[in-house]
């Protein structure tokens, strides 16, 4: 008597890492050896859960989350595997500025807590045509007529999360 022994399929998948508030996929790439795919079972290691072919999640907090795929092939063999995702916190973009006065330096403290990851992008607009900066810690001269101009900080940690915050800031005169 002849007993075939069916080869069990090999589970894999693809996934990335993702920013607090993105949405994760996740895509099949198993080997069903010799048969076809049957079902796909998705665990999040968050409590959802999913039986498509390829998934996407949406995280509520940030942190690493086990994924784990489960396939079933034709024959009935199965095989399962675990990997982690993360989701990283996003950082807190904040910053202080000096008294700001026409026509003298403004001084501009960044005050941003990391998330995941370090800082290093800072995007300054300080409200007035052409006033920019990529500096953390930037000083900046209003020279226009003004009285109160929005400054925005865009930051990006070493894992591509942003945040962005904006303050009003008012002019004082200049002293006579």
């Amino acid at each position: 008597q002849l007993v075939f022994v069916k080869p069990a399929p090999v589970a894999q998948f693809i996934s990335s890492n993702v920013c607090f508030g993105e949405t994760s996929y996740f895509t099949d790439s198993s080997i069903p050896n010799a048969a076809t795919m049957n079902s796909w079972s998705w665990n999040f290691g968050d409590g959802n859960t999913l039986t498509n072919q390829n998934a996407q999640n949406d995280y509520n907090t940030a942190g690493t989350f086990p994924v784990e795929l489960i396939v079933v092939n034709s024959w009935n063999c199965s095989d399962t595997i675990t990997q982690n995702t993360i989701v990283y916190a996003l950082p807190e973009a904040g910053f202080m500025s000096s008294v700001a006065c026409l026509g003298f330096p403004t001084s501009f403290v960044d005050t941003t807590q990391a998330g995941s990851g370090a800082i290093n992008s800072w995007v300054w607009d300080f409200g007035e045509p052409g006033g920019v900066s990529n500096l953390q810690n930037p000083t900046y001269t209003y020279v226009s007529g003004g009285i109160t101009y929005s400054v925005t900080l865009i930051v990006e940690d070493q894992n591509g999360c942003v945040d962005t915050t904006s303050m009003n800031i008012s002019l004082h005169p200049q002293p006579s």
